[in-house]
């Protein structure tokens, strides 16, 4: 069963360093279903494992100076905020359904995700008014105080919306922020990608930190699933890192697509715990 728990780790955690989600989301439902773990377990071990990985990950993107701080403090506060109230819900509202939804949702916006390239090419062609909805979020994103850098621009007033949102839904779903904030990074702030994944990836060793240490304190591990689990997630982030760097901006798109695609299966597997 190690070996396996180290292959699962290594698989998950590399995948989710190419594309900022961590790779939590695919290791708890893996771990219940595939090796019998409890959940509560299984979600302490990945929680725990999640920190020295994304910790290895951000550092690497510090060096090459991949993550904004500006845009990590803007969003992860309220973040935070909306992942408590998510998890206030989960206790309101039916999980099963609304796993469901998500999923979907994941699945849909990883298709849109693919198509971008090609729609974007052929709105340069013929450029159409934007929706209100577009409207109403630029004028929103407007509001100062406003964060500049290169070529994107994100107001606090979005952030904070956009950011509280992605803590509900992390938290009604026990899932890990990242699969939402990098697309958020990306299609609605417009952030460069290499920048969206590292400055997810940051954010994730915030919240890890947070819910590992809280999950070791309630006792919700296994020597013999975190060892292996721990030393999967830090091979995995350092092998990550390395692919990163050789794929174009591009191709990790496309891996962030493929990546929600499989978010969304996973979350439907949730749904069999």
């Amino acid at each position: 069963m190690e070996y396996g728990i180290f292959l699962l780790c290594s698989t998950a955690a590399l995948l989710g360093t190419l594309v900022g989600f961590g790779g939590g989301i695919f290791v708890v439902p893996a771990m219940v279903l595939g090796f019998g773990i409890p959940i509560e377990v299984a979600i302490g071990v990945t929680a725990m494992s999640l920190f020295p990985s994304s910790l290895i990950s951000s550092l690497g993107n510090l060096r090459n100076k991949n993550i904004d701080f500006r845009l990590l403090f803007a969003l992860e506060p309220f973040t935070m905020v909306g992942a408590f109230g998510g998890a206030f819900l989960t206790s309101l509202l039916p999980s099963g359904p609304l796993k469901v939804i998500f999923g979907l949702f994941l699945i849909l916006m990883s298709f849109k995700m693919g198509a971008k390239k090609k729609s974007s090419e052929s709105s340069e062609t013929s450029e159409l008014p934007p929706k209100p909805w577009i409207r109403g979020f630029r004028k929103l994103n407007e509001l100062k105080p406003v964060i500049h850098g290169p070529g994107y621009s994100v107001g606090l007033w979005a952030a904070s919306v956009f950011g509280m949102l992605a803590g509900v839904i992390a938290g009604l779903f026990g899932i890990g922020g990242g699969v939402l904030k990098t697309p958020l990074m990306l299609n609605v702030f417009k952030v460069p990608v290499r920048t969206a994944t590292a400055t997810s990836l940051a954010m994730i060793m915030v919240t890890s930190l947070i819910s590992g240490t809280t999950h070791f304190q309630l006792g919700h591990y296994s020597y013999p699933v975190l060892i292996p689990a721990v030393l999967g997630f830090v091979t995995g982030a350092v092998i990550g890192l390395w692919v990163g760097v050789k794929l174009t901006d591009q191709m990790i798109r496309k891996a962030i697509s493929v990546t929600l695609f499989l978010a969304g299966v996973a979350t439907f597997a949730h749904t069999l715990m």
